[in-house]
């Protein structure tokens, strides 16, 4: 796995390679008993009171985190865009995993992916991608309904504390620094360590380790637990400085999540367009999210708990300027020429 990332800015490395688990390698974890299936569930009783407490539920058994697999070659590519490093594993389920690291030249931020082929074992196992960060005990925040959410402190009491669904974005929040995690293709995220069966209803202070669950067939559900093909896995991830910025970390999520370019057809037909530059800004903004831009319109969304001073200067689009209040959470529409 990776044992340092510099961050440039202030020198320091995020890798913590002092723990148990390597910086973004693929781990695979599985019941201890080799015979587990995905049973528990038919031995419920339905119509039991304690249905609603977890210590009502049958336990899970205990499980086991295989060790990483072997390397087994690697190579580098560097062009004026940037630097690749791709390399293999030969991983303890059967598969050989291709991962690789993109580090742009013009962007603070580095992504990694992961992809194998899944086969046709039924048995009870979940795959995990690794990230240990160098930020001791840092506040999550997840992502879920266009909020920050912190785990432990603002969520309902009692409710399962062992692995969270984030839509966009996870943000680890250290001492005057922290990383922003872009989940929007990998939503399912742990903490600390691996947790799957613990039934925590609490969340004391973990060590700043991400943990992507990518793949998982535990549970008994309408789903074959067997599902052949293409995994892939994509984490883009950006250190910050200073306090954590809600609306930097979703125009950063969003931009991770929408990466393709816009392409047009060479054989399609082109609108004449009058003195377009080869390459300028459609439109700036401060102090707001653009959440829409169509033709004549833009929606603009202020994402924090706080009143914003949406600030728009034209670019290509010759809008005036303007500068407009928009409350907590809460979306305007212009209107654009």
């Amino acid at each position: 796995g990776v044992t340092a990332w510099i961050d440039r800015a202030t020198g320091r490395n995020l890798v913590d390679a002092t723990g148990p688990w390597a910086f973004f390698r693929r781990y695979v974890e599985r019941p201890i008993d080799p015979h587990a299936t995905q049973d528990p569930l038919f031995q419920m009783d339905w119509g039991s009171w304690e249905i609603e407490h977890p210590s009502g539920w049958p336990q899970p058994r205990p499980y086991k985190v295989e060790p990483a697999g072997t390397l087994s070659g690697w190579r580098k590519v560097t062009n004026r865009l940037g630097t690749w490093v791709e390399y293999f594993s030969d991983e303890p389920d059967g598969v050989r995993a291709r991962f690789v690291i993109e580090m742009p030249t013009d962007a603070p931020w580095i992504e990694f992916r992961v992809e194998w082929q899944e086969g046709v074992d039924p048995r009870p196992r979940s795959t995990y991608v690794v990230f240990p960060f160098a930020l001791g005990m840092a506040q999550p925040r997840v992502d879920v309904g266009g909020v920050p959410m912190r785990p432990g402190t603002e969520l309902l009491p009692g409710v399962n504390h062992d692995y969270f669904t984030a839509e966009d974005y996870v943000v680890l929040a250290g001492e005057g620094t922290g990383v922003t995690i872009c989940t929007a293709f990998n939503p399912l995220v742990m903490f600390g360590t691996f947790h799957f069966g613990d039934a925590a209803t609490e969340f004391p202070a973990r060590p700043a380790t991400f943990l992507g669950m990518i793949t998982n067939n535990y549970w008994q559900c309408n789903f074959d637990p067997v599902q052949p093909g293409r995994v892939v896995a994509r984490y883009r991830i950006r250190p910050y400085r200073g306090e954590f910025n809600e609306d930097a970390a979703r125009r950063f999520a969003t931009e991770a999540a929408l990466r393709d370019p816009i392409l047009q057809r060479l054989d399609e037909e082109k609108r004449p367009i009058k003195d377009l530059p080869a390459s300028g800004t459609l439109l700036q903004v401060e102090g707001a999210t653009a959440i829409h831009l169509k033709e004549r319109e833009i929606w603009l969304h202020n994402p924090t708990d706080a009143p914003a001073i949406a600030r728009l200067e034209p670019g290509l689009l010759t809008t005036p300027p303007i500068s407009l209040n928009i409350g907590p959470r809460q979306a305007v529409r212009l209107r654009h020429r």
